[in-house]
């Protein structure tokens, strides 16, 4: 993510499920030279979409993870094709998004707990939790 500065990590979800989403194959790029390769390393990665999918799985779910209000918040920002979201959500849970349940499940009191003690210092110029709730309300509404 270019817009939060410093020094990038990379994380590796391994997972395994019943029902894997689409994904692509993405160049590593290496900025040491003793991890460069002559050969590009490629990963498999969820699309975007497919990873907007699992966000809302899990906020649906009993996971209080502040930070999946913040990943769907960035993801919706970022022109996916809601179409498809919609789509890969059926495929992995077998129904179509609750709407109204993952209205009220944004606003679990738990993520306005642990908003600012979970993402203050690693997000920069984080949103305030009452504007990013509202915005995501607004967007799922007129999208959804």
């Amino acid at each position: 993510i270019p817009e939060i500065p410093g020094e990038k990590k990379l994380k590796l979800d391994i997972i395994e499920d019943n029902t894997i989403l689409p994904s692509r194959k993405k160049e590593i790029n290496f900025y040491f030279p003793d991890f460069r390769k002559t050969t590009p390393a490629l990963i498999n990665t969820y699309k975007l979409e497919s990873i907007a999918a699992e966000k809302i799985g899990r906020i649906l779910d009993v996971v209080d993870e502040p930070r999946d209000l913040w990943d769907l918040h960035y993801l919706f920002k970022s022109g996916l094709m809601i179409s498809s979201v919609q789509k890969l959500y059926r495929k992995k849970y077998g129904i179509d998004i609750p709407l109204p349940n993952l209205l009220n499940a944004i606003e679990k009191p738990n993520y306005k707990t642990t908003w600012e003690i979970r993402l203050k210092n690693n997000i920069p110029n984080l949103l305030p939790y009452k504007k990013l709730i509202g915005e995501l309300q607004t967007f799922i509404r007129i999208n959804f």
